[in-house]
């Protein structure tokens, strides 16, 4: 039972310590992810949603010169 109560106290600590983050650095993170879309979605995040969709298709030329690949198709869907 000791592991446990010590365990709790040990989440409780983590928690508050968190919580205790200073504002600056959730501001610069903001700052970090507001660029990160400007960049990903070239220019504005539009509101309440924006949408990015990459796709890749290997031909068989290309999977011949990589015979460990086995991905021929990808998608990527970003929301922001």
């Amino acid at each position: 039972m000791a592991w446990l109560r010590a365990t709790a106290m040990l989440a409780g600590l983590i928690a508050a310590a968190s919580a205790l983050a200073p504002t600056a650095a959730r501001a610069d993170d903001q700052k970090l992810d507001a660029d990160f879309a400007k960049r990903m979605f070239a220019g504005s995040v539009a509101n309440p949603k924006a949408y990015a969709c990459f796709a890749r298709h290997y031909d068989t030329e290309h999977l011949a010169q990589h015979p460990l690949q086995k991905v021929s198709v990808m998608k990527l869907l970003i929301t922001a």
